[in-house]
């Protein structure tokens, strides 16, 4: 038996963007979990609910070490793949043995031309 999806290959774009909504459905919380499905339901009220919702609630992200939530703008990017965030320095290098090999598989598809440093380490 073959497995079909060994024959499939996405555009790079594809894969992180997939990463990314990926990051933020999970981290987002209500705010997050709306505006995808206002981009992919024709509801009216679900561009409504986002366009209300987006003016009283920060974005929000989730450590990819801690799991803690906050304030997306106060979360640290990997320098590298641009997709996992880190609440700080001692999170991201807890997590950069279990990251980097994600880490490496993102930035060698994306169009980021830092793809050789790491999570700034």
């Amino acid at each position: 038996i073959t497995n079909i999806y060994t024959d499939i290959t996405f555009p790079s774009h594809a894969i992180v963007g997939a990463a990314r909504t990926l990051r933020n459905l999970k981290g987002g919380g209500e705010r997050e979990a709306i505006r995808f499905l206002s981009r992919r339901a024709p509801c009216s009220c679900l561009k409504e609910m986002y366009s209300q919702i987006k003016r009283s609630m920060p974005k929000q992200g989730e450590c990819n070490n801690c799991n803690k939530k906050m304030e997306r703008n106060c979360l640290m990017v990997c320098n590298r793949c641009r997709v996992a965030q880190y609440c700080c320095q001692e999170c991201l290098a807890a997590d950069w043995p279990i990251h980097n090999h994600m880490c490496k598989k993102i930035a060698a598809v994306s169009n980021n031309p830092r793809h050789d440093v790491g999570c700034g380490m």
